[in-house]
């Protein structure tokens, strides 16, 4: 090992535009700082929504997008846990060489063992975290992760620490490094967006058939129908029969807010004429979810039912002007600007 390295720092984009679910933050984090078009990516995709009811009342709500380890842009390779212990593999020796490299490290732990996470020195929780860096004099790695305030933020990790917390997470976890390809850079799809809108309005996913490796589960529910599903979580919470998790809201939220992103992205860049009644909708369906988000937060402190009953409402009022701006969006993607572009919608 040279002994002469004093620090690497990997490029990294702290905030990406998802962060209510681990799996995309961390990818994204590489993908919008790599790739000067990395945004592009991003709209292309997380369009289409799927609601699932897992066992022990918990709900999965979150983006149907491609895999991530079948991405042009990176190249990966993976050693899991045995092979690195039976080969007397030095753990931060292996990662600090990936990172020469300059390929990112990304793998499970346990934050019992991790300082500055909710989990540390509290109880046992298998997390997965990126190492984008590495401080010699420190002895710590520069991560991403979801740190104890709860928000996605770089921290830092005593190597030892991390070690630890690695060989102690549960299952044979695999330390995957991830390579980006520097020539690879994504562009816009339009032929994609419109048929994800269409997909989601329509509550199918067609994403599916080009997948051999899922299948269409009968508890799993799509598109603008998983907006129902909601209302019913929503119900059952206000019975005391479900989890109480706030990332259904904030994906919501996080959702209509990438919606609204997507249209002025493809404006700003030429893809798609203006349409007044279209933005200020998108405007309008992000405002209620916000809205309704910050009424979960409440709900969660004060256990109120009727706050749910007004979350619920507000739900109806976005699938209801979805209904009108959906279609109106896939028009101008494929079409232009109609001859109605400038009347006022109502709800």
């Amino acid at each position: 090992m040279n002994r002469q390295i004093e620090e690497i720092k990997l490029p990294i984009e702290e905030k990406p535009e998802i962060v209510s679910r681990n799996i995309h933050a961390l990818r994204l984090s590489i993908i919008q700082k790599s790739d000067k078009s990395g945004i592009n990516y991003v709209y292309n995709n997380y369009i289409q929504m799927m609601y699932k009811k897992e066992r022990k009342g918990h709900i999965t709500f979150d983006y149907v997008f491609p895999k991530y380890q079948n991405l042009s842009i990176f190249r990966t390779c993976s050693i899991d846990k045995p092979t690195l212990t039976i080969n007397s593999i030095n753990i931060k020796d292996f990662i600090v060489r990936g990172l020469l490299c300059k390929k990112y490290v990304i793998t499970s732990v346990d934050e019992y063992y991790i300082e500055n996470r909710r989990a540390y020195k509290s109880h046992h929780f298998g997390h997965d975290i990126l190492i984008y860096g590495y401080n010699a004099q420190k002895n710590i790695f520069h991560v991403m992760g979801y740190t104890s305030s709860g928000y996605y933020r770089p921290s830092t990790v005593d190597c030892f620490e991390f070690v630890t917390a690695y060989l102690n997470s549960y299952g044979n976890k695999a330390i995957e490094l991830v390579e980006t390809v520097s020539y690879y850079h994504h562009r816009i799809e339009k032929e994609l967006i419109a048929a994800s809108l269409e997909d989601y309005i329509k509550s199918e996913n067609k994403s599916r058939l080009l997948d051999k490796s899922k299948w269409l589960e009968d508890n799993e529910t799509y598109g603008i129908n998983t907006l129902d599903k909601i209302k019913a979580y929503l119900e059952e919470l206000a019975y005391g029969d479900i989890n109480i998790d706030k990332r259904i809201m904030y994906t919501l939220s996080e959702h209509k807010k990438l919606m609204l992103g997507r249209y002025e992205h493809l404006l700003k860049n030429g893809f798609i004429k203006e349409n007044a009644d279209l933005r200020e909708m998108l405007a309008d369906i992000h405002d209620k979810s916000r809205v309704g988000f910050n009424l979960f937060l409440k709900y969660m402190l004060s256990k109120d039912p009727f706050i749910l009953t007004k979350i619920s409402s507000l739900i109806d009022y976005i699938r209801e002007l979805e209904l009108k701006a959906i279609p109106l969006f896939i028009y101008i993607i494929k079409e232009g600007v109609p001859k109605y572009e400038n009347t006022r919608y109502s709800v």
